[in-house]
Parts: structure tokens; sequence; C-alpha cells
């Protein structure tokens, strides 16, 4: 897949958990037209560039939040 693809889908991604928007994970992979493991590897990825302060508007790492059904960042 080409790169501008894949920052767009992190871009969206990173939108979509801001929002407290994203749905349980099947429902969330489905919307973003990939697999939950896409998913799953997406959110790993960007957890480990937010963690590496290359990513200066998110702070905090991603993480599901089973009682809000919801992706959000983690404080």
């Amino acid at each position: 897949m080409r790169l501008d693809k894949i920052i767009e889908r992190w871009l969206l991604i990173l939108k979509l958990v801001h929002q407290n928007t994203t749905g349980e994970p099947v429902v969330f992979a489905e919307r973003l037209g990939i697999s939950t493991v896409t998913l799953y590897k997406d959110i790993k990825c960007l957890n480990i560039i937010i963690s590496s302060g290359l990513l200066v508007t998110a702070e905090v790492p991603i993480k599901y939040d089973a009682a809000r059904k919801t992706y959000t960042f983690i404080k």
C-alpha cells in the first residue's frame, strides 16, 4: 500500500479517536475499510509514534475503552 494512503488512514484514526466516535474494533475497522488485524497494527504504530514524541498533537497513547465502546486517548 502507498505510504500516503497509510498516513491518510492514520490521520483519520487520530481524528475519530479524538472525537471518541470509533465504536468497537470490528465496527471501526469496517468503517476504515481494513481488517481488525490491520487496525490493531495501525494503533500499535501510532502509539509508538506518539510515545517517541514525533507526533506532538497527541501526547498520550490510544486505548480501547470497553465501557464506552470507543477508542480514546488515555491519560
